[in-house]
């Protein structure tokens, strides 16, 4: 296990840190007006933040709901942005310790680990190994225990000020009594990955599991044989109910890898990568937003192109050449 890291309020409330922060923070929102108000007194915000966090008297602000459908229905809960600067000067002093913490085959808000990149790695097992097991945990974000993300957290960081607040950050949102994290915060991301480390490192050190792939709360693992399998589920739901306070999603598989398994939106078999229906209903929705925003004059031809570039991102890692030129003599747009 990593030695315990000291982190002080001094380091968090560091106006270089802050200021760091406060760029990551406004990525991608530079236009929006609450930002710029914050832009506006800028040293005035930081300052005031800066002696909250070392006075201890930093309080959350109360949290935004959105509703998003990306693309299934969510309940987002996003912090303002003078809480979101907090949490991101937070990763910036915690982050590296964490990402330290995680095993390799945990993807997810880590560089260099996104859904392609757990869609490959779930494709080299499933050629190494004849049997999966892969399972969802049920309501994820709002079922982490408080008190047990802490004492993860305790494990690995010291200072009493610091875990003070950790303490405050974590018990300002509730989905029930002590338990919940909001979806939409940065810290949420690092402190979700954080929690279902345990199990990671459980299954990683079974002779019994031949490898392993977690995307956030959807975890894969292969097995030998269909006796293994069956044990390692098994005990997987009782270790997640036991020291995790977790339960699975009905519909957890167990099958041959021959069989394919839907892993991040793609259906994986050894050889073989193929889009699911939901993927290609995200691929033609977004080409038909972006062909309509240039036949209303609000898009360029480079910047449809641009566009389809994106939205080609979404389909070009599966083995679906042959669809994709069907979809685009679909609806040309010269002749919308």
């Amino acid at each position: 296990m990593p030695s315990r890291q000291k982190i002080s309020l001094i380091e968090i409330a560091d106006r270089k840190n802050l200021a760091h922060a406060v760029y990551l923070a406004a990525k991608g929102k530079r236009f929006r007006f609450s930002l710029q108000q914050y832009l506006g007194h800028l040293d005035h915000h930081l300052g005031e933040l800066s002696d909250a966090i070392l006075s201890e008297s930093y309080v959350p602000e109360p949290f935004r709901e959105l509703i998003v459908h990306d693309p299934k229905r969510r309940i987002i809960h996003a912090p303002t942005f003078r809480d979101r600067v907090l949490h991101h000067a937070l990763v910036l002093q915690i982050g590296p310790q964490i990402e330290r913490t995680l095993v390799d085959d945990s993807f997810a808000c880590r560089l260099g680990k996104g859904t392609i990149a757990a869609v490959l790695r779930a494709q080299h097992f499933s050629r190494r190994a004849p049997w999966f097991v892969k399972v969802d945990i049920s309501k994820y974000f709002h079922n982490i225990d408080h008190e047990l993300l802490i004492q993860r957290l305790t494990r690995r960081f010291k200072g009493p000020a610091f875990l003070r607040l950790i303490d405050r950050l974590i018990g300002s949102f509730q989905s029930t009594p002590g338990k919940g994290l909001p979806i939409g915060a940065l810290t949420s991301q690092y402190f979700a990955n954080l929690y279902l480390n345990d199990a990671d490192r459980w299954l990683v050190a079974r002779r019994d599991v031949l490898g392993m792939v977690r995307y956030m709360d959807d975890l894969i693992c292969w097995a030998p044989d269909k006796i293994s399998a069956r044990r390692i589920f098994q005990e997987l739901q009782e270790f997640l109910d036991e020291q995790l306070k977790l339960v699975l999603k009905p519909g957890s598989q167990l099958n041959r890898a021959e069989q394919g398994v839907t892993f991040c939106g793609l259906r994986i078999f050894p050889g073989i990568i193929r889009l699911t229906t939901r993927r290609k209903k995200r691929y033609r929705a977004a080409c038909r937003r972006w062909e309509r925003h240039f036949l209303l004059g609000k898009l360029s031809a480079n910047g449809l192109q641009d566009r389809f570039a994106s939205a080609f991102s979404m389909v070009k890692h599966a083995n679906a050449v042959e669809w994709r030129r069907r979809r685009l003599g679909e609806h040309a747009v010269d002749e919308i």
